[in-house]
């Protein structure tokens, strides 16, 4: 899942991202309200952590500008400020949630890994589908209850599966959600992880879950559908 912080203190900024890429995440980090907003507007991002005290550009007229461009956008914001009327105006201002500065990293995770949930309407840290269990906690998979031990990449790729099993996900969806910003949108990356990931699993299930239509996307079989 793809990250955005946008978060003046260099050290405090530089913190979060260290944090969130060791969780599992793929991360940009934007000083500034402006570079923030640059990478907004050219890059997807599943959840968008935003200070309110920055310079030039405020904290708000961040947040107002994002939910102008896409109402949908999950934002957390990062306030040194208590103020019950701060946190209103975020709120109403769009924001999803708040975290009142010094935090406890874990806290961060815990609020990132609900506004994930909210994205998807989805209300338990478990994510099923079929034989296939993902701990979005501990970030493990498993297959009939056994362990799969998975790189990033196919963390990344099998959680967003997960969160999206309603649908078909394209190959662009993947490279947008569950690639850093350095992807390739012409490599085969896509495929080569998914091979892998299909090996991995089929070699405790003895089926392969993960499903395609040439042309359409990739989707995952359900426990029914296997037999």
């Amino acid at each position: 899942m793809r990250i955005l912080v946008i978060e003046d203190e260099l050290e405090l900024l530089q913190s979060i991202g260290k944090g969130l890429e060791l969780g599992g995440y793929y991360v940009d980090l934007a000083d500034s309200g402006e570079k923030g907003l640059e990478l907004f507007d050219t890059e997807s991002y599943d959840v968008i952590i935003l200070d309110l005290n920055l310079p030039k550009i405020s904290g708000f007229d961040v947040l107002q500008t994002i939910m102008e461009k896409d109402n949908n956008a999950k934002v957390l914001i990062l306030t040194a400020n208590s103020s019950v009327d701060i946190k209103i105006k975020g709120l109403d201002l769009g924001a999803s949630d708040y975290i009142v500065k010094p935090f406890h990293f874990k806290e961060l995770e815990a609020r990132i890994r609900v506004l994930l949930r909210r994205n998807f309407l989805i209300n338990t840290p478990i994510l099923t589908c079929g034989d296939l269990s993902f701990n979005t906690v501990k970030r493990e998979l498993y297959a009939a209850d056994e362990l799969v031990t998975l790189t990033k990449k196919e963390t990344a790729i099998i959680e967003y599966l997960l969160l999206n099993q309603e649908r078909m996900v394209t190959a662009e969806d993947l490279l947008a959600h569950a690639w850093d910003a350095d992807v390739d949108y012409f490599s085969n990356s896509v495929r080569v992880h998914l091979t892998t990931l299909r090996k991995k699993i089929k070699t405790v299930l003895g089926y392969n879950p993960i499903a395609n239509k040439i042309g359409e996307g990739y989707y995952l079989l359900t426990h029914s559908e296997n037999k």
